[in-house]
């Protein structure tokens, strides 16, 4: 697999042990807000002779001398996805092995169930119809 020519990047890191970054341009009159530290990552919006203006991380923009910055190595592909194992045959709802059973036990001060637990009939459902006795 032969993959062509990369695009180049907007992606750089500072390669200096201290570059200034000015908010207005590099001509402001009181000198650069702050300095980057070495390896920090910018994206380059617009490469010009000298100085070009750049972003931070956090969204803030400004001018940083462009033979400061070195292109940062591609970022590495996200990881692929692990498939799911697949269930065995017969283990799992509906499967023909040994039904599970549940380890609660009822106490006598605590039955699994009670008279509460059964629904009663709404007042819309109809009344149940008596049943016959089975003659024999």
């Amino acid at each position: 697999m032969s993959t062509g020519p990369q695009p180049p990047t907007d992606k750089f890191l500072v390669s200096v042990p201290r570059a200034q970054f000015y908010k207005y341009g590099p001509a402001q009159a009181f000198g650069p807000d702050f300095n980057l530290p070495k390896g920090q990552k910018v994206t380059m919006l617009k490469r010009e002779f000298g100085y070009s203006r750049v972003a931070m991380e956090d969204g803030t923009t400004g001018y940083v001398a462009t033979d400061e910055l070195a292109p940062a190595p591609p970022e590495p592909p996200p990881p692929r996805a692990t498939p799911m194992p697949r269930p065995k045959r017969g283990s799992g709802f509906g499967s023909s092995s040994k039904p599970r059973r549940s380890n609660v036990q009822p106490v006598a001060e605590d039955p699994l169930f009670d008279i509460t637990d059964i629904p009663l009939p709404m007042p819309e459902d109809p009344a149940p119809s008596p049943e016959k006795p089975k003659t024999e």
